[in-house]
């Protein structure tokens, strides 16, 4: 009775063991390489070495001390590692790839924005002209109206002349109309497409700006180490 409780207890206890253990994340601080170790303390054999930017689970911490675990590459480490080399936020470096992957994935879409940009100031120009043809058939129709109007012998004659002559006045001036109204999307477009290209290039420069500070940062710690 006493081994099988024994037994029990012992399986208990692997179980406990082995069961998911509440980590937190952390990195290994800026511009440091650090000794993973089988036990806290610097007498213990080194597991491995930690490069600056590598994430580990805190699984535990004590005596200034942390029990770290690391995956990477498929192989999972676990060892000690001193609790002032490791920090809560992603190394400025890691942070400074990130900001300049941003900014050429900005620089692509600025690049397809002015592509568009020119699309839409060609087709505005090309409606710029169409505008200026239709309100030229416009005053050519408005002084047929009225010569036909001063020259006609006969009233039916003159009113079937007009009214034809004021269908097809309507439909131009309908067509003008819409012409204009295009042409002032198109002028609107244009106007929030260099501004928003204005602030794509700004956005650009502040992100390059920010991964270049970072970088002069880290270079300036590295030489103080």
């Amino acid at each position: 009775m006493k081994k099988s409780t024994l037994m029990i207890a012992l399986v208990l206890c692997l179980a406990a063991f082995d069961g998911p253990v509440r980590a937190d994340t952390a990195y290994i601080t800026d511009s440091f390489e650090v000794t993973m170790r089988t036990g806290p303390s610097t007498e213990h054999k080194i597991v491995a070495m930690l490069s600056s930017g590598d994430a580990v689970e805190v699984l535990e911490s004590r005596e200034g001390w942390s029990l770290v675990r690391q995956s990477k590459k498929s192989i999972v480490r676990e060892g000690w590692v001193l609790s002032r080399y490791l920090i809560r936020r992603e190394p400025w470096e890691t942070r400074a790839r990130a900001a300049l992957s941003e900014a050429e994935e900005l620089k692509i879409k600025l690049n397809r924005l002015e592509a568009e940009l020119r699309e839409a100031l060609s087709k505005s120009g090309r409606l710029e002209l169409d505008l200026k043809k239709a309100g030229e058939e416009l005053d050519r129709l408005k002084a047929e109206h009225q010569e036909l109007l001063a020259g006609s012998s006969t009233y039916l004659a003159l009113k079937k002349t007009h009214d034809a002559l004021q269908k097809e006045l309507d439909r131009t001036t309908a067509q003008l109309k819409k012409t204009q109204h295009e042409h002032m999307l198109l002028v609107a477009a244009k106007r929030n497409m260099w501004f928003l290209s204005g602030a794509l290039v700004l956005l650009f420069g502040l992100l390059l700006g920010f991964g270049m500070g970072r970088a002069q940062k880290k270079q300036r710690s590295t030489l103080r180490l």
